[in-house]
């Protein structure tokens, strides 16, 4: 059976780690990976010197690639007393002499939200959106999967100096109407709204815990307008300036009243006017609506690991829910007793998974069959009880020694 959470640092398993927590966001681009090592105490010699900043690192939930990047930092914390013979007092209780390591690492993708662009004139002519995400992203080693095959071109794409790569890539696929995230394996991916892969359906009763939904007027908007201007040389007159596009809700009112008016930087032709207001309001439905589920399952039904990009059917009766949901985040926790082995009865184990449907959202929690029963809150609850007891079964000083 297949480690449910394992971490390879340069292709060798990492073993003794207490805590890691795995998150990927759509918005971040790339995905992060914290986790930590505990030892009761200091060691005498150097240690996991594999797991050092600029070191490979992989996720694996159920067997599957998970996460793919590169340590960002290492941090360690740690204290060694000497016995009165002037030796090192190694001691073997968990106390004042413990070590800590704790690593955080991040994507592939990292270097194009360090980074600004390296292009030698910062401008591409007559380029789709996937032509300038590939040309700023070559210099980084990444590979781009295309699977929106857009085909509006831009006359003219101006690069800005010191701005980030993600900042130029979201502006540049959210006027297309596009989504771009990165991938489990660290290639970066474009895909159109309504094309994404279908995942598990996620069912209060079945497979649901708990939920929260929050449904809110704040940000959406009964209607989207996009105005802009034509900037090709053979445009001329009132066509060629007073061009604008506009999407509504369908179904409403003048009581909801409440148009979003913006501008449209470039050539303002009609696929580039409609795609832009498709986003806008797109974004603006589904930050007005969103949804939080509680899960069981490191992985989906068919045991693939839960993903962004991917979207779910969404049933949650009280609330009126009967919807498809786009996951836009997730992240993975578990958590160990200090020193129980990789897989030892009792450890924590669990992973969540954010989204929005028009926004919708959800967790996964550590059953791992899939099912919402009985016996797996007791084992989930068993496994959080002995995690207690055994914090709670650390050594203490008497109040004798402390007067000492």
């Amino acid at each position: 059976m297949a480690d449910p959470f394992e971490i390879l640092v340069a292709g060798q398993k990492v073993t003794g780690w207490t805590e890691a927590k795995l998150s990927r966001k759509r918005e971040a681009l790339t995905g992060s990976l914290n986790f930590s090592l505990f030892y009761p105490s200091t060691p005498s010699a150097p240690t996991l010197r594999a797991v050092k900043a600029g070191a490979e690192i992989v996720v694996k939930v159920a067997g599957a690639v998970a996460f793919t990047g590169s340590v960002d930092a290492r941090k360690a914390k740690g204290r060694a007393k000497k016995s009165e013979g002037g030796e090192l007092n190694v001691s073997t209780s968990i106390g004042k002499d413990s070590y800590s390591i704790e690593i955080t690492a991040r994507g592939k993708a990292k270097s194009l939200i360090d980074s600004s662009h390296s292009h030698p004139t910062g401008t591409m002519k007559q380029v789709t959106s996937a032509d300038i995400v590939r040309k700023l992203i070559a210099p980084h080693g990444l590979k781009l999967i295309d699977n929106a095959l857009d085909t509006i071109k831009l006359e003219k794409a101006r690069f800005r100096d010191g701005a980030s790569i993600l900042s130029e890539i979201t502006r540049f696929t959210r006027e297309h109407n596009l989504l771009c995230h990165e991938t489990r394996d660290g290639s970066l991916q474009i895909i159109k709204p309504g094309s994404e892969p279908r995942g598990a359906d996620l069912v209060l009763g079945r497979n649901i815990l708990s939920f929260e939904a929050s449904q809110s007027e704040d940000t959406s908007n009964s209607s989207v307008t996009v105005k802009g201007q034509r900037t090709g040389a053979a445009q001329h007159g009132t066509d060629a300036i007073k061009r604008s596009i506009t999407a509504t809700l369908e179904g409403s009112t003048p009581a909801v009243f409440r148009p979003y008016v913006l501008q449209l930087t470039g050539d303002a032709t009609d696929e580039r006017l409609k795609a832009r207001a498709q986003a806008e309001f797109r974004e603006r439905q589904e930050a007005s609506k969103e949804i939080t589920v509680d899960v069981f399952g490191v992985t989906q039904s068919g045991g693939a690991p839960w993903d962004i990009g991917v979207k779910h059917y969404v049933e949650i009766p009280s609330e009126g829910i009967f919807n498809d949901s786009l996951a836009r985040a997730n992240a993975g926790h578990q958590k160990k007793r200090p020193h129980c082995g990789e897989n030892s009865d009792g450890c924590y184990i669990g992973c969540a998974l954010h989204g929005r449907l028009s926004g919708a959202a959800g967790k996964t929690g550590d059953d791992g069959n899939g099912s919402c029963s009985s016996a797996a809150r007791k084992r989930r609850d068993g496994a959080r009880y002995a995690a207690t007891r055994a914090k709670r079964a650390l050594p203490r000083r008497s109040a004798r020694e402390c007067r000492r």
